[in-house]
């Protein structure tokens, strides 16, 4: 969780614990890990204090943070210094100058002469690491944030118009790749090897430094239009950004497409962006506020946690700029499957798909049952090829197993990977016609795990087929191929399941 998209620069220690707090109760154990600060919480670029927001300090908080039960992380822009602070007072020497000696500012705008240049207060200047001093000052920073406050997770930021906006370093034989990839080097050895660095760009010169990379354009402003054009419309939008980047995704780095922020969005636009987030494989950040989050959207956020860590393939990524079809190939010891996300990003008119199964990596000589996700229906049998179609600003998403013959696991509703993260075993016993499973989830909570049987099995009044209770799960016919199998995590994580078909449809 990150507090940058609905605080921004207010975020306050009180609001971070409120959610913590929060999130420890709802999210924790179904697998998120860090409790993240953004930018707000210093006193100035360059002094890293906490400011009167955060009276405790930072290693309190990050002590309290720990204390239910997550990792603590927190932003920094590392080169960025403001004229307040005592760095800047007091070491002009540690700092970019220009090619005619003077200082060098620094800033997120285009021209230095431009008005918004003009009218900053306080003026920033950038950090000159190839100064021993300016290296020195910065390990100790990395150091005292990793170890002596105890943040397990440090965000990197405001790299290209610092460090990359240089007009000369102090060590003029070295490139602007060599610095950046010195100063990131400097993190990591005061950071130690156990720190998550994330960095928000632009990357590849720092590969095998760092753990994850911001690989979206960070454009989430504004209102419900801005919210929705961030995952699907924009040219740097989520979609484009992890359909042109798969590739890099546990290569290179940790892929991460960037936050998912629900708030503003309908139900269906909130499902498709925490889908193509998900797909995405990597970093997995909530944006919202949690403790205003509504239960619906809420469960949404449960239902894409924890990441799957496989990147989706766009199987359109030459069609459009803006892929909006993906499949990700899943593989257990028990099974392999695939799961496809179909997006529309227009939110006037639904959209018509229609791919080839060999797009989706999949055999078009064999049939496939289909099952979707979000609308809990099974939706029959498929071969050569499929058609989808796509609610405006909504998602749909399959899951597609091969079919064999008898009885298989076809989906759940506990998370987007239909069984990746949540199904331990599965097994299919001929002889005595018995497949057996074992589930897990966190305790108090309870999920459905969806079996397809072969042959049509009409509902019948009173008949056996209709329900059947097991103790920690029960068994019902909710389609006449599809037994619901309703498990419950009362006092346990893991719970074996079975369902005998000849004994079901007797």
């Amino acid at each position: 969780w990150c507090s940058w998209f609905y605080t921004l620069a207010n975020v306050s220690e009180e609001e971070v614990l409120r959610n913590a707090e929060f999130a420890s109760r709802h999210l924790r154990t179904f697998g998120l890990e860090y409790i993240q600060i953004d930018e707000g919480y210093q006193r100035w670029h360059g002094d890293w204090e906490g400011n009167e927001r955060f009276p405790h300090g930072m290693g309190w908080l990050a002590e309290r943070i720990r204390g239910y039960g997550f990792k603590a992380g927190l932003w920094i822009s590392p080169y960025v210094v403001s004229e307040p602070t005592g760095l800047f007072k007091q070491h002009t020497d540690w700092l970019l100058h220009r090619r005619d000696g003077s200082l060098q500012r620094i800033g997120n705008w285009d021209d230095e002469n431009s008005e918004a240049a003009r009218n900053e207060n306080p003026k920033r200047y950038g950090l000159d690491i190839t100064h021993p001093g300016a290296a020195a000052w910065l390990h100790d920073l990395f150091a005292t944030i990793a170890h002596r406050w105890g943040y397990e997770m440090i965000k990197i930021d405001f790299m290209a118009w610092s460090i990359l906006a240089a007009e000369r370093y102090h060590d003029p034989t070295l490139s602007a790749a060599d610095v950046y990839r010195k100063g990131v080097g400097i993190m990591r050895d005061a950071a130690g090897g156990a720190c998550h660095i994330l960095e928000c760009g632009p990357g590849e010169t720092t590969v095998g430094l760092i753990d994850s990379m911001r690989i979206e354009a960070d454009i989430n402003y504004g209102y419900a239009d801005a919210a929705w054009r961030t995952y699907f419309q924009d040219p740097a939008c989520s979609a484009a950004a992890g359909g042109k980047r798969y590739y890099f995704h546990k290569r290179t780095w940790v892929n991460d497409a960037d936050h998912i922020c629900m708030d503003l969005l309908t139900r269906g636009q909130a499902e498709a962006a925490a889908t193509v987030i998900a797909m995405s494989g990597g970093n997995m950040i909530s944006g919202d506020r949690l403790i205003d989050l509504d239960p619906a959207k809420l469960e949404i956020l449960r239902k894409i946690t924890p990441s799957s860590g496989v990147a989706a393939i766009p199987i359109d990524l030459f069609d459009a700029d803006i892929p909006t079809a993906f499949v990700i190939p899943i593989s257990r010891s028990f099974a392999s499957w695939s799961v496809a996300g179909f997006f529309n990003p227009d939110l006037a008119n639904p959209l018509g798909r229609r791919f080839s199964l060999a797009r989706l990596r999949l055999d078009p000589a064999k049939t496939y049952l289909v099952f979707d996700f979000w609308k809990q229906r099974f939706l029959g049998e498929v071969t050569g090829e499929i058609d989808v179609t796509v609610d405006p600003g909504g998602v749909t998403l399959l899951a597609l197993h091969e079919s064999i013959g008898s009885p298989r696991v076809v989906s759940t509703d506990r998370h987007i990977t239909q069984g990746g993260v949540e199904l331990e075993d599965v097994r299919w016993d001929a002889s005595n016609q018995t497949l057996s499973g074992v589930s897990i989830g966190p305790r108090q909570t309870e999920h459905s795990v969806f079996v397809h049987v072969p042959g049509k099995h009409p509902w019948t009044w009173g008949g056996y087929v209709l329900f059947r209770d097991r103790g920690r799960y029960d068994l019902k016919l909710v389609d006449e191929h599809i037994i619901r199998v309703h498990i419950r995590f009362e006092n346990v994580e893991r719970v074996p399941w079975t369902v005998n078909c000849g004994e079901y449809f007797k």
